[in-house]
């Protein structure tokens, strides 16, 4: 008789560890990606403040110039030794944050998170799409604003903002809606197809701008979806800058090649 058939746990114990090395591996490959900057580096990046911190983490109590968490934070991970002692832990807490999240811990994580990470991502996907100028800008808003400014004794403000065209339903109709929406959707769409023009050229001016305006565009609308309902108001606050830079790194883009 096999191993296997005197004991059936074994071949669910050999999936379980097969599962565990493959999670490990992954926390370190996390690891190592966030410690690659330092390592360009040489060393840690520093900032203006970095003496504050350090600061505070010698007198450990809280001082007026600094937060004293993070002061408490670098003196316990070893800041005041290395630089690289506070990184390293830094590192290894992200990367077990990342493996944790992505691992979801199906079996012991409450239904109710899996549910609401599914509600966001699904609301996340439809603010990347909402950025309708005007959103929010009619007259419903200024009839729970005007009495709390009332309330809080401001009237003076209260009567002002009943006098605008907001209050009176006439700001919207005088915005370029379907022009900004238009410029909008081609800026974005722009935007989608300059990183990958410019990392096949080699040409790090065209794509790290869009790129970055590109996660901020993504980081904008999870914030939102984590914790609030999707409104066109919070994309349309970032969707001017997208057809701009987008013209403006075109441009460069052709100034460059000409010359």
């Amino acid at each position: 008789m096999s191993a296997a058939q005197h004991n059936p746990t074994l071949p669910a114990q050999s999936a379980a560890a097969s599962r565990t090395w493959h999670w490990r591996l992954l926390w370190l490959l996390i690891l190592v990606a966030c410690l690659v900057p330092a390592m360009l580096n040489r060393g840690p990046p520093a900032f203006g403040d970095t003496q504050a911190y350090l600061a505070t983490a010698q007198l450990l109590r809280p001082t007026h110039e600094r937060a004293f968490g993070y002061g408490a934070f670098l003196r316990a991970a070893g800041g005041l030794v290395s630089l690289w002692l506070p990184a390293a832990v830094q590192a290894a807490l992200v990367a077990y944050a990342a493996v944790r999240l992505l691992s979801l811990e199906a079996v012991s994580w409450p239904p109710r998170w899996r549910d609401w990470l599914q509600a966001s991502a699904g609301r996340t996907l439809e603010q990347l799409g909402d950025f309708e100028l005007g959103a929010g800008m009619d007259r419903a808003g200024l009839d729970q604003l005007a009495p709390g400014l009332r309330q809080i004794g401001l009237p003076d403000a209260a009567r002002a903002v009943g006098r605008t065209r907001q209050a009176e339903d006439r700001l919207v109709p005088l915005m370029p809606r379907r022009l900004a929406d238009a410029l909008g959707a081609a800026g974005l769409l722009g935007l989608v197809a300059l990183p990958g023009l410019g990392l096949a050229r080699g040409r790090p001016e065209v794509w790290w701008p869009a790129l970055l305006v590109l996660t901020a565009w993504l980081g904008n609308a999870a914030l939102v979806a984590l914790g609030g309902e999707v409104h066109g108001r919070y994309g349309a606050r970032l969707v001017w800058v997208v057809p701009l830079l987008a013209g403006l790194v075109a441009l460069r883009a052709w100034r460059v090649r000409r010359v």
